[in-house]
């Protein structure tokens, strides 16, 4: 089998269901112009999953060629066997000669050397993380950033999420960069996006991985325990993995039935993407709050505010993101210090109907500029075709 495309990227799971980014947004693009792609998927935490999959996909259908059980967790000797196992992969299934496609330092290194062997005429690197500081682990955090900077080095072109992030490459010798933000396929939306009127005003949501302190989630209880001061039947949505074994989830529940908040506070759980949207476009305001401590945050999109403009959401989010910063500049929401100081820009938004308005269209206008079928279009004609 001839493949156009090698795919090479490790996977977040939860109970068992993989989490999908940016990458697989390319790739259903990449299918719907039926090419054949190789897909090799590795866990990227060994306690969630303990699989290396490899598939053949094309458009509609997925048919799994091989699968390993991986039974060591300790990092340095799993990114080893990765390495073999991505190389012996690929020449079992006779994987050379098309475009090659990674996403993390990881999966990148066997892409560089083939590259340089000739086995590939392209290797993409869509690159989210930038992080000097990924590990805790001092010879880990080297170990990282030497193979990022490798790959950011060799690869044909770099896909970066923020703008942000070019200045940051400048010193690693990056050839070509391209900007493909988190952004979704805006007209794909046409049918959950909902007009003003039809929103609940009184709806405020957060979307995250999981419920956790990196989201500031109590922070954001508290507020809508303020708000609930002024609007009785203000709702806070929280959409995201929630463990109630966890001690934090545990506080989250004590915090809400001691303070009289299970009608203001609605945990989703981590539902499918349909009814993310759906939730998302009935709400009225989107949230994005981080706690500070992560590095990756710094340079990463914030996909939740994407999401929230693409419906019209106007975001009230903190500065720890680029997104947010950019999505003050455009007029698409406000930035606040932290979640203290979210009050009043919150009331700004429930209480003034032309703010809101004129917000939501610059929202609304902001999405629509970097709509993802364009961006992958263009993509595909200007590098892949």
């Amino acid at each position: 089998m001839k493949y156009d495309f090698v795919v090479v990227i490790h996977r977040l799971y939860d109970k068992g269901t993989i989490k999908k980014g940016g990458v697989d947004l390319i790739v259903d693009y990449l299918l719907k112009r039926n090419n054949i792609i190789l897909m090799i998927e590795y866990p990227l935490n060994y306690s969630q999953s303990n699989e290396m999959r490899v598939s053949q996909l094309t458009y509609g259908e997925t048919t799994p060629l091989y699968i390993s059980r991986i039974p060591i967790r300790i990092n340095v000797i799993c990114w080893v066997l990765e390495f073999f196992l991505t190389l012996t992969n690929i020449f079992r299934f006779a994987g050379t000669g098309g475009i090659i496609i990674t996403s993390d330092p990881l999966t990148t290194l066997p892409a560089v050397l083939l590259r340089k062997a000739g086995m590939y005429k392209f290797h993409y690197y869509h690159s989210v993380d930038y992080s000097t500081d990924r590990f805790k682990n001092v010879v880990l955090n080297a170990i990282y950033l030497k193979l990022l900077k490798i790959g950011l080095k060799n690869a044909d072109l770099v896909g970066i999420v923020t703008r942000q992030a070019a200045q940051r490459l400048t010193g690693y010798g990056v050839k070509r960069t391209v900007y493909i933000p988190n952004s979704l396929d805006f007209h794909s939306l046409d049918g959950i996006r909902k007009p003003i009127n039809n929103r609940d005003r009184n709806s405020l949501v957060i979307t995250c991985s999981d419920v956790s302190h990196k989201y500031l989630i109590m922070e954001l209880v508290q507020l809508t325990e303020k708000l609930k001061e002024i609007y009785p039947a203000i709702k806070l949505n929280v959409v995201g993995k929630f463990d109630p074994k966890d001690l934090y989830c545990k506080e989250l529940l004590t915090y809400t039935e001691s303070h009289n908040l299970q009608e203001n506070v609605i945990f989703h759980g981590q539902v499918m993407r349909e009814l993310n949207y759906q939730i998302i476009a009935q709400s009225y305001i989107g949230l994005a709050f981080y706690d500070g401590l992560h590095s990756h945050v710094i340079y990463g999109d914030a996909i939740k505010i994407r999401e929230y403009a693409a419906f019209g959401l106007p975001s009230v989010a903190d500065t720890h993101t680029y997104t947010a910063v950019e999505m003050n500049e455009v007029g698409a929401g406000y930035t606040v210090a932290n979640v203290e100081t979210a009050f009043e820009k919150v009331r700004t938004l429930l209480d003034g109907e032309q703010d809101y308005k004129s917000r939501s269209e610059a929202a609304l206008k902001w999405s629509k500029k970097y709509d993802k079928r364009k961006l992958l279009e263009n993509l595909y004609t200007q590098y892949f075709k």
